[in-house]
């Protein structure tokens, strides 16, 4: 199944003298149909009155809900206020009755057709269907900053349930569509296929398994250095589940490459805001931590790096923007203070400590970096999940302390994981950079000589 409306809208013509007359098979084909066909979702609309057990789950997964209230049907507003208490966005209400009063606190998106005779009024049809898909174009994006569902107005902590989890127990033939869609997915992705991705990406009829996919076919194009076009995927991710975490490190990631980058348009300060932003939903994110320190890293890199300087007019420069190397490692412990066990954190930390004495002289990081020595370690050494990253994080602390001979033979055993192109470049741009400013030379070189080997003779 693909994206969809569902539509809640009463059945046949209606013969009670005390009511409205309104033929709705009329409305549905004449006015319905004609609006929705253009907007890129499949309609659906249940087969019978017994709605609640048959339809709970396209109910609560459409993308949209257009539910019609010319008469006041208490089925059809049951219905719409579980979808209103459940789901933040993405209701249309339309009414045919003049004298029924505008449902403000309802929905945003609110739409009067006329009626002629019980039916679509002919003179005005035309022009009724535009509207109506104009609404529903608006209608289906959603607002981060404005849900339309009063309930989430009212209370703006709640947060939409996750789809994993929160499946509709009868839903059995949906879920089954949903698990040939994720093994689809799951085989795209550790095939690197992002062509795929994307396609399944608009596959999907739950809003919040369309954006893991747009984000995981944006991990991978910003892997292969397409990085306006991973942006492009991750911003339509986060329209969809604005508060992701994943897509919004993802976006601050590509940010950052399009600020390093000659002649981009993206200053790192507002990358560095980007972060501080996110961290304001997500204090204790040891990642986000990180990536920040990331940005305050290269802020203070940009200060003396690709300077035409020798070694020690380079350290003299760098020494001089020591006020930036503390903000980083100050984003990098935070990281490392929250999880103990986030390695990648903690060695960057660790390191700059070593290079901000190392520049100017001052033993502040002394104690601090002895003690978190054995701290990276034994994070590194007992990772969950051993992999290059944890054994690399080795051979950056035998950099610190060790010698050109422990340097080589720990990075090996790093290579051997095994490595790839995008696992060596990072380590091997932290060495040069040790290697400019004329920090640990013969470790560094040392290192800097295994992984150069390694990646020329990676496949």
């Amino acid at each position: 199944m693909k994206p969809y409306a569902f539509v809640l809208l009463p059945f046949g013509k209606t013969t009670d003298p005390d009511l409205v007359s309104i033929d709705f098979e009329r409305v549905y084909h004449e006015l319905i149909i004609p609006a929705l066909k253009n907007t890129g979702l499949n309609i659906v609309r249940p087969e019978s009155e017994n709605l609640f057990n048959a339809y709970l789950q396209e109910l609560l997964s459409a993308d949209l809900i257009l539910a019609d209230l010319s008469l006041n049907n208490l089925d059809i507003g049951y219905l719409l206020g579980i979808r209103q208490a459940l789901r933040a966005t993405g209701v249309i209400l339309i009414n045919s009755n003049p004298l029924q009063p505008k449902l403000s606190s309802l929905s945003d998106h609110q739409f009067n057709y006329c009626l002629s005779n019980s039916t679509p009024n002919p003179t005005t049809l035309l022009s009724e269907i535009q509207k109506l898909s104009a609404l529903v174009e608006l209608a289906k994006t959603p607002n981060p900053n404005r849900p339309s569902s009063p309930v989430f107005q009212q209370i703006p902590q709640l947060t939409e349930p996750d789809w994993h989890i929160a499946r509709v127990s009868n839903a059995r033939s949906f879920w089954e569509t949903h698990a040939v869609w994720e093994r689809q997915r799951q085989a795209a992705g550790q095939g690197q296929n992002t062509d795929e991705l994307l396609k399944l990406a608009h596959e999907s009829p739950v809003a919040q398994f369309r954006a893991e996919a747009l984000i995981e076919a944006g991990i991978i194009l910003r892997g292969n250095n397409q990085v306006k076009l991973a942006l492009a995927q991750f911003e339509q991710a986060l329209d969809i589940t604005p508060n992701h975490l994943k897509g919004l490190q993802e976006k601050g990631n590509c940010l950052l490459q399009l600020a390093l980058q000659e002649k981009a348009n993206q200053p790192l300060y507002a990358v560095r805001l980007h972060y501080i932003s996110l961290l304001k939903e997500y204090p204790d994110n040891p990642e986000t931590w990180m990536l920040l320190g990331n940005v305050d890293k290269e802020v203070w890199i940009k200060t003396w790096h690709k300077q035409a300087l020798n070694t020690e007019q380079t350290r003299s420069i760098a020494a001089e923007g020591e006020a930036r190397l503390r903000s980083a490692i100050e984003s990098y412990r935070q990281a490392f203070r929250r999880n103990p066990g986030h390695y990648a954190s903690g060695i960057q930390a660790l390191t700059l400590m070593q290079v901000y004495q190392y520049l100017t002289g001052e033993t502040r990081y002394f104690i601090e970096a002895k003690t978190m020595l054995g701290a990276v370690q034994y994070a590194a050494e007992y990772a969950p999940h051993p992999d290059y990253g944890s054994k690399a994080t080795l051979g950056d602390l035998e950099i610190l302390t060790g010698t050109p001979a422990s340097v080589c033979n720990t990075y090996k055993i790093a290579i051997a994981q095994p490595a790839t192109e995008n696992d060596l470049n990072p380590t091997l741009s932290r060495l040069y950079l040790l290697q400019h400013l004329g920090f640990h030379l013969e470790n560094v070189a040392a290192g800097i000589a295994t992984l150069e080997k390694a990646l020329a003779n990676l496949p």
